[in-house]
This record gives C-alpha cells, structure tokens and sequence, in this order.
C-alpha cells in the first residue's frame, strides 16, 4: 500500500468545486458558497452522515479564505486545549476552530467557547452526525448557522471510486477495473472516506503488478478479460475493455438523469421505433464512445452538439472518432441544438435519407492474433478485477462492521431506537449487541434511552424514565464489560413497555403555536403580584387557590385569552392514559375535549 496518507486524504478536494455531492451547499448560489466567496462566515455547526464531506469543508473554507485554522477531535481533547486555542487566536485575525464530534463535548466544554464565538475571536466550524438540537446547548447553537449535508447517492459513490482509480498515482499503477461495486458500497455504508480506504485495503491486499504474470486464475489474466460486445445482423463490434467500459458506464447513467432539452425532443421522436419503424438506442456505448442516437440495423449514428461523447480524459477530435466508427461501418450525422429545437422537420428528413441509403458495412477489423481491433487508446497491460467476493472475502476479517471511533452509529442507533419504538426487544437486543461490540461510547446507549422513555413511552409506563435515569447513573459507575447487562436489562423494558408519544406531541403542538402567536400576555389572575404596584394593577386577582377547594380543583382559565380552549395533550390509548382522560374529563368536562 502507499506508504504516505490514506487514499482518502490524498483525494480530499481542496476547492468547493471539487466537492462531491452537496449541490445545495456547494453549488452556484448556494448560500454557503456566497458567504465563502464573500469572505466572511459565520460560526456553523455541519450536520450529516459520516464520510459525506463536513471535514472536507472545513478545510475548504481555511484554505480559500487563507486563514489560520485550528483542529480539534471532541473525542479526546476538553477545556483546556479550547482556552489555549482561543488565547492563540486573540492574536491572529480570522482565526477557524474546526471541532470534529462536536457533539461529544460537554455543557462546560460547549460553554468554554461561547465567549470567543461571540466576540469574533474565533470562527467555529462544528461537525456532527447528531442532531445538534439535541446534542448542542441553546446558547452555543443559537450562535451558530447550522448545515446539513445529504447522504452521497449510489451515483456520487461511484463516481468517487472511478474518480480515485483515475487519479491518484498508486492506483494508476495497478490498472483495476471495477467490475461490481455492491460490496464495496454496502460495506463502507455510504461514507465517501470509508469507501476510498477500503478500495485502497482491497488493492493493497492483492499481488503487486510485477507478481501478476504469475498469477494464475481469471483475475490477472489478460487474455480472459471479456468485453462487453454488441451482436447484431452478424456484426461484432467490440467496447471498450472493462476498465473503460466501467467508467463510461457510470459516465453514461449520470448524464442520462440530467438531459438537455434537444436530447429529450430527439429521443421522444425516435425512440420505441416511432421513426418509421426504426429501432434507435439512446446513449449506447460502441467502441472507447458515446452514441448520441444509434440504429445498430442501419449503422448509422445521431449526434446532437453539447452531449458527452467520451470520457473528458479521452480528448480525441470529432475527426478522430469519426474515422474509427466509419470504419467500423457507421455513418455518423450532427445536428445542433438549435436544429433540434427549432427545425425538427429538417431534422427527421435529414435522419430518414440517411437511414434509407445502402450502408457499406465493413467487418470488425482482425489483427494478426486474430482479436478484433479495439479504438484508439494506450495499452493497459495486466489487469487487476475488483468483484463483489473478492471485496468480501478480504473485508470479512479486515473491515469492521462498527466503527470503534463512533462515526458510524448513524444508522444502528436508529435501527436501536426504532426496534424498542416498534416493540420488538429481539430486534434492540441485536442493535444494542452491535453498538457494545463497536465499542460504542455507553453513556451514548444510556443517554439515547433516557430520551426515548420520555419521548416514546411518557406516562403510558412512567416508570420507564425512572429505570432508563437508573441505567444511565448505574453505566456510568460501572462501565463495561458489566455495563452491557443493565444496557440489556433496560432495552428489553423499554421495548417491552406500553408507548406512547402524546406528551412528545404536546411540546411540540405548543411549541409551533408559540411560534405562530408570539408572545401573548399572560392572564391577570395567574400572575405573580410580586409589588404593591403590581398588585393595584390586579396582578393575582380573583386566582383560586386549587388545594382551598373540593377535589382540589376548580375551574379557572389558564391559557392565554386568544387560545383559551386549546387542547395539547392527548391522552395515549393505553390503560394508563386512559385512566388520565377520564380523571381529566371529570374535571375540565367538554373544555378540552377528553
């Protein structure tokens, strides 16, 4: 293997440009890269899925506004190392603080950088996978813009892998051709850094260039490497080999998803055989090229200026292509965009007069080892194929599932959380087993549960909250490995217990009304008279103090006049809460509806 960074470092882009996916962010007009363009941002806090650029970003920024910035990992640094930083940028100007995990610093570590954030002694870039409502304090997150970075498709990923075999030196030496991608996708769980590194383990674990020759089987053996071939009227025409065939593939299913409005209107009338009954392909891969338009039984290829025609690296003249189709037999005609848009009558003459001339169809041309001619391109030598079961069987014991360092519990946290929502304490056993073997932090475990007990079991089952509280003060005291059974223990309760979400919903029903109304008065009688002044102005009066009364109860208003009669809470269908509804009924009768 490379003996310097890992893969992923090497490729880190250093412009927004380059940066893969995040389109809303990065893009032309994005609001982030007006404000990196500008030369001013502000405190952020990115929010997303591992491996889908928040680092990348941060480094971005530092270097194109040219500023000195500062790294620290929430995992292992705390106040100290914060104080020291901030006393270093009071004496530089723009000073960037990237804190990566910045989910994992305390209230007090949060805290020790609000000041410096404030006053502008510090930029702060904090990065995330958790949500940072929950996971940093008001004070600091009302400081900060938060973005958030979407998980890279299937598409981006792929185009990394390509992009990395294309680009970096010690890849370029290996000559790989990516026959599956599956594995190597499933495996790094849409996290770019962890997919390039464990492409980077998957060609370091095979026989160097030099060894292959030696090699025996169908992977390093030249001779065995099958093209992808089109058939038809007994006429072979070879693609590209497979490393190419890969690339253009990818190249091809990219642009298929954003097509130019001549290529819509050319396909609309040619495809499905509506052109007379001719049979056209779109985008169809012959040779080391892109067919804009192609009928294979006629030979005759459709070109529309602006589409891709071959991989960018490639950089052959029209001429050249041209001339190696001809002699494969096909005739080639352009149009231009303005003639599809604009003339589309001269088009379809143009393209039947083609289609009816006699076609001299000349044979795949044969070299004297009697292997058919492939287009114009360098030779490769040995090739190294990446497939699903290779990928597999070198990952089986060297890639690890979870990762230790807490990156990847995305997606297992979830699956944890909502296994106990959907009562299933098999399923939160399995999520939970994988967590502790990751070596997941256990006040994370601990602290996640105590949410979901107020959160999704509330008062159909309080004493959930009491035993998820317990567990997290007992973790805390005892650590693993014991831990992992009173995180055991609590799970099963959870996901064993009576739900439901009607106090969650309640907060959140209140909280958007606040938003809407503002601040509406509090009503006279329930305030606090708290001077003879407030009392004239009848702060307090005619409140009814409840436990002066039978029951302990007696109606009076307590929601704002606007309001009045509003009802949040819901009582849950559980026998708990239905004991509540009609404690509730009793009292406050059709008021609210219970």
């Amino acid at each position: 293997m490379n003996g310097g960074a890992p893969l992923a470092e090497r490729l880190r882009p250093q412009k927004l440009d380059d940066l893969l996916g995040q389109e809303h962010l990065a893009g032309s007009g994005s609001i982030l890269r007006r404000a990196i363009e500008s030369g001013k941002i502000p405190s952020m806090i990115l929010w997303g899925p591992p491996g889908t650029g928040k680092t990348t970003i941060a480094h971005i920024i530092a270097n194109t506004l040219k500023v000195h910035s500062f790294h620290l990992s929430a995992i292992s640094a705390g106040v100290k190392e914060v104080r020291d930083i901030i006393q270093q940028a009071k004496k530089m100007s723009g000073a960037i603080l990237f804190i990566d995990e910045i989910h994992r610093f305390n209230k007090g570590q949060q805290d020790a950088l609000l000041g410096a954030v404030e006053k502008g002694i510090i930029t702060l870039i904090g990065a995330t996978t958790e949500n940072p409502s929950f996971e940093v304090n008001s004070a600091l997150l009302s400081r900060c813009q938060v973005y958030v970075l979407r998980p890279l498709s299937e598409v981006d990923l792929i185009k990394l892998l390509h992009h990395a075999i294309a680009s970096d030196e010690w890849l370029k030496t290996k000559n790989i051709v990516l026959k599956e991608t599956e594995a190597l996708l499933t495996i790094s769980g849409g996290d770019a850094r962890k997919l390039l590194n464990l492409l980077e383990l998957v060609t370091a674990s095979l026989p160097s260039r030099e060894g292959m020759a030696k090699t025996q089987g169908p992977l390093y053996d030249d001779t065995a490497i099958q093209s992808d071939s089109l058939e038809e009227d007994g006429h072979e025409y070879q693609t590209a080999d497979p490393f190419q065939y890969g690339l253009l593939k990818e190249f091809v299913k990219d642009h298929r998803s954003n097509p130019t409005e001549a290529e819509i209107i050319l396909w609309e009338l040619l495809r499905d055989k509506q052109l007379e009954g001719y049979k056209f392909r779109r985008q169809h891969i012959i040779g080391n090229f892109i067919a804009d338009f192609i009928c294979i039984s006629n030979k005759l290829i459709v070109e529309v200026d602006g589409l891709p025609h071959q991989l960018p690296e490639n950089k052959l003249s029209d001429e050249e292509r041209t001339k190696w189709l001809n002699e494969k037999g096909f005739e080639v005609i352009r149009f231009t965009n303005a003639e599809v848009i604009n003339q589309i009558d001269l088009v379809i003459k143009k393209t039947l007069t083609a289609l009816k001339k006699e076609q001299k169809v000349r044979a795949p041309q044969k070299s004297e080892a009697g292997a058919v001619d492939n287009p114009p391109l360098g030779g490769r030598g040995a090739v190294l194929v990446i497939t699903d079961d290779l990928v597999m069987q070198i990952a089986q014991q060297r890639i690890a599932l979870y990762d230790k360092s807490g990156e990847q519990h995305y997606d297992i946290i979830s699956a944890f959380i909502k296994s106990m929502r959907g009562s299933d304490p098999n399923g939160a056993i399995y999520w939970l087993a994988r967590m502790i073997e990751g070596g997941e932090d256990v006040k994370f475990i601990a602290r996640r549960m105590v949410i979901f007990a107020s959160e999704d079991i509330s008062n159909a089952n309080a004493n959930a909250l009491l035993l998820a509280n317990a567990t997290f003060e007992a973790v805390n005291k005892i650590g693993y490995p014991e831990a992992r059974i009173i995180l055991a223990q609590c799970a099963v309760y959870l996901a064993s217990s009576a739900k439901s979400n009607a106090s969650y919903m309640a907060i959140e029903q209140a909280l958007e009304l606040v938003q809407k109304e503002g601040d509406l008065p509090v009503p006279l009688h329930i305030r606090n008279a708290l001077t003879g002044l407030m009392k004239r102005m009848g702060y307090g009066k005619n409140y009814k103090y409840a436990h002066s009364y039978e029951g302990n109860f007696t109606k009076q208003e307590f929601l704002p006049e606007k309001i009045s009669g509003t009802t949040f809470y819901q009582p849950g269908k559980n026998a708990r809460e239905e004991d509540m509804r009609k404690f509730l009924k009793s009292l406050w009768k059709e008021k609210y509806g219970y």
